[in-house]
């Protein structure tokens, strides 16, 4: 897990604060040091905002990456840093289940796996499917991920071919789940089944090299 940036007052042992803290309670009535104090204590108050804001940052964090390696795991991280934004709705899809419900899960879902094939297209206009007689045109997103897939398939050794294989049918599979989203009624299970079907396909493509300019 990447932390957060730390803010700068950790760089000053927890000491020196704790004893600012202490010579803040002496008490004098000299107008200098009467400012100083104002001011240390100004500072200070922000430095505690700035600790709870960063601290709080970092466990929201924590669970969302938590959240996603229990659902997708250990890969993930390696994944969405290789994928980059083509699937970061797929990291707010797992983050926002619990908060949103299955059918905006389902539909960022949807957004990751249209992402795929926008962002990774480059060309035919049309291909002959390399698993079926079907001829795959570029007139949506979803033509051109599965124009993709296939052109993978014909340009990767032979063992790629099965999990290519399995790629171009989630495709089609996580199309038709993710696409529920639209209708209040879909289910969590079928929420999670989105995400983790349009995640096996980026997995993939990104051992299969699809991401490497």
């Amino acid at each position: 897990m990447k932390l957060l940036p730390a803010p700068v007052w950790l760089s000053h042992p927890v000491a020196d604060l704790e004893m600012i803290s202490t010579l803040l309670q002496v008490e004098t009535t000299d107008f200098a040091a009467l400012n100083a104090q104002r001011e240390t204590r100004r500072v200070l108050a922000a430095t505690r905002m700035e600790v709870q804001q960063w601290l709080a940052a970092i466990r929201r964090r924590s669970a969302t990456d938590g959240a996603i390696l229990a659902m997708l795991g250990e890969d993930a991280p390696m994944i969405f840093r290789a994928a980059g934004t083509t699937i970061a709705e797929l990291r707010t899809a797992v983050q926002t289940l619990p908060l949103t419900g299955p059918p905006g899960a389902a539909l960022q879902a949807r957004n990751a796996l249209l992402a795929l094939g926008r962002d990774l297209y480059a060309g035919p206009d049309r291909t002959a499917c390399a698993f079926g007689e079907r001829v795959h045109v570029a007139d949506s997103e979803i033509g051109k991920l599965l124009i993709v897939v296939d052109g993978l398939a014909s340009s990767r050794p032979a063992g790629w071919r099965a999990q290519l294989e399995r790629a171009h049918r989630d495709v089609i599979t996580a199309q038709r789940i993710s696409s529920g989203g639209k209708h209040p009624r879909i289910s969590r299970e079928q929420a999670v089944e989105a995400i983790r079907l349009t995640y096996g396909i980026a997995h993939t493509l990104v051992l299969a090299g699809a991401f490497i300019a």
